[in-house]
């Protein structure tokens, strides 16, 4: 290990701001599902202008699992929207005959789907071997309350509005029977639907929204079932957005006066879109960066600090520690730390932010007494070639330096450049491998797969630890160079806790991940770094802000409003991503947040474990790509209020 000087500035600062979190119980509760888009005033005042007699409404969201209805569970004549059960009979045949769909059933259900005829209907539901077997198929497909065959014909089939919006989710998006080939086989017939058959919650128009609709109409008529001379319009549909949110929707109904009723189904067809899709749009610019921009050169973990081994050990409440990170005397334009508190006797917060500026009013790393805790920062250096660590609260400090941007005057280069990927999953033990036990060290590979060429310089990634079975710390480095000295995450027995880091892996493109504690581990590769072979730019450099500014404080609403489930989208400005921090306040129970590039699909992948056993804030750093409109995506599983410090961003 290389030590460096360690300068101390023995400061009293006064004034401070200390992150104080809001009482729960002091805020207007929310709603984990969002907004109902049938609220009874809605729906009286739609019924009484378009007289619709029966109507039953259900609205699932696949994204999250909440589901929203209106006489939901009520029986109704399925008509024409039947044709997508008999479509999933036909694939799930298919599929467990391992066949592939012939020119002939191609044509039937192109032409039952997309044109909805009935001859095909009929003619399909004869392959398949009459009504009795597409009930057998419905129960296949979990469809609790549907009937095909009290009546003799398929048109007859009773359903409900809930079995419509879970056979419709099975179909094209996950879960029931279908395998991933015969969902999306489904979705190319639905996608091809006439123009004319896009009436419902086909019509639904939206920026970024796209539908998938079956639809169908009855009328009744004298010695019919039901009303006579009345009409029974049904409408079954999947809308998804272009951030990966998707809603499956059904209205089925009875006693409409004529068949062109049809657009009071659209009509409230775009009102549950306009109600369930809405997000929070937020634009909060950040201020321009400094003129010098640098390459990542990755380093082997160094020790800067242990403040263990000072003749006084520990930091007081309210000291700055001025720290050099010139490693050969070459002054970085900015650095990537890892720091750890070590057994804290405050409550508190640390603040890293380059010499030579005033302290800003933001925060690294969240500490509670007792707990020893870590977590990554990326943060300018004065021209002097120090930073400084402002602490607020007493505790042991140690400071690890992971990685330094240098300066290239602007000149293009080839490594070293950020290159923004959504947050992708690469390990998760829980589901892979299993529990890595105490004292032992688990390889996982982030380069020369997906996105991350085996050639990339480096890879930012977010370690998360949960179900950890005693106390201890993890560490995480390239495969093919010796173990460090140094740890990445944290933990006590039973935690969940994330922290980001900048790794370079091994020939392999492996990294290891080393366990004192013992339990599961979650690897999201969030971003990667060019090699040596990318033609040489300039973009993905890191430009760093004159000093740390905070973008958001949902306690006092700035920048946003409380976290939950309603994705906020997050205008930073310009550049390909950037590099900050994330801190949790005041969760009122264990949850996720989830944090990723605007355009782009929610991953399975989490930033942030808000849980208000391990304390009342937590951060983690942010290594980020942006997307359409450089903005990002954050929702939440849990409500909770959230901070956004953010430090450098990148060309």
């Amino acid at each position: 290990m290389v030590a460096t000087a360690v300068t101390l500035v023995l400061a009293l600062v006064v004034g401070t701001v200390v992150i104080v979190a809001e009482p729960a119980s002091a805020r207007t509760p929310f709603s984990t599902c969002g907004s109902s888009p049938l609220t009874t005033s809605y729906l009286a005042e739609w019924n009484a202008r378009a007289n619709a007699g029966d109507v039953g409404i259900s609205v699932s969201d696949v994204t999250t699992g909440c589901t929203f209805g209106s006489h939901d569970n009520e029986t109704f004549l399925s008509a024409s929207v039947v044709k997508l059960q008999i479509m999933g009979a036909v694939l799930l045949a298919l599929q467990d005959s391992n066949a592939a769909v012939s020119s002939y059933l191609d044509g039937l259900l192109t032409d039952m789907i997309q044109y909805s005829d009935n001859e095909a209907a009929t003619e399909l539901v004869s392959w398949l071997g009459g009504l009795g077997q597409l009930q057998v198929v419905g129960e296949r497909f979990d469809l609790v309350d549907t009937d095909n065959v009290w009546a003799s014909d398929w048109g007859s089939t009773l359903t409900t509005p809930a079995d419509q919006t879970k056979l419709m989710t099975e179909l094209v998006v996950r879960g029931g029977p279908l395998t991933a080939p015969s969902r999306l086989i489904a979705r190319s017939y639905l996608g091809g639907v006439a123009a004319d058959q896009r009436w419902g919650v086909g019509a639904i128009q939206g920026p970024g929204l796209h539908a998938l609709v079956k639809n169908g109409w009855w009328l009744n008529e004298p010695g019919g079932n039901g009303i006579a001379f009345a009409w029974r319009l049904n409408s079954v549909g999947l809308i998804e957005a272009d951030d990966g949110r998707a809603w499956s929707i059904a209205i089925l109904g009875n006693g409409w006066n004529d068949e062109s009723d049809e657009h009071f189904i659209d009509e409230l067809a775009q009102h549950i879109a306009d109600v369930v899709t809405q997000r929070q749009i937020t634009t909060v610019p950040l201020p321009a960066p400094t003129t010098v921009r640098g390459a990542l050169q990755h380093l082997e973990p160094i020790r800067l600090l242990d403040t263990r081994d000072l003749p006084t050990p520990g930091l007081a409440s309210g000291g700055i520690v001025a720290i050099d990170v010139r490693q050969g005397g070459v002054v970085p334009v900015a650095v990537a730390l890892n720091l750890t508190a070590v057994n804290p006797k405050d409550a508190g917060f640390l603040t890293v932010y380059p010499s030579q500026v005033s302290r800003p009013e933001t925060s690294n790393l969240n500490i509670v007494p007792g707990r020893t805790v870590a977590n990554f920062a990326v943060t300018p250096v004065g021209s002097d070639g120090t930073v400084r660590v402002y602490t607020y609260g007493r505790t042991d400090l140690i400071v690890d330096l992971v990685g330094q941007w240098l300066s290239t005057a602007d000149t293009p280069v080839a490594a070293g450049r950020f290159r923004s990927l959504a947050p992708t999953r690469v390990l998760d033990t829980r589901s892979q491998l299993g529990a890595v036990r105490a004292g032992a060290t688990r390889s996982v590979k982030v380069a020369g797969q997906g996105e991350v060429p085996l050639s990339a310089s480096a890879v930012a990634v977010s370690v998360t630890v949960t179900a950890a079975t005693a106390d201890g710390f993890w560490t995480v480095w390239g495969s093919n160079t010796p173990q460090p000295k140094t740890s990445n995450v944290n933990v006590r027995q039973g935690d969940t806790i994330a922290n980001t880091t900048i790794v370079t892996p091994g020939s392999d493109g492996n990294v290891q991940i080393y366990s004192q504690s013992g339990g599961q581990v979650i690897v999201d590769v969030v971003g990667w770094y060019t090699g040596s072979d990318a033609t040489p730019g300039v973009d993905g450099l890191l430009a760093p802000l004159a000093a740390p500014v905070r973008l958001v404080d949902s306690r006092s609403a700035i920048g946003s409003d409380r976290l939950s489930l309603l994705p906020t989208v997050l205008h930073v400005g310009t550049g390909t991503g950037f590099v900050g921090n994330f801190t949790w306040i005041a969760p009122g129970s264990v949850g996720f947040v989830t944090v990723w590039p605007s355009g782009r699909s929610q991953p399975i992948t989490s930033v942030a474990n808000p849980d208000p056993r391990i304390g009342s804030a937590f951060a983690n750093a942010l290594v980020m790509g942006v997307g359409d409109q450089f903005g990002i995506n954050v929702s939440s599983s849990i409500p909770v209020d959230w901070l956004i410090d953010v430090s450098a961003v990148f060309t």
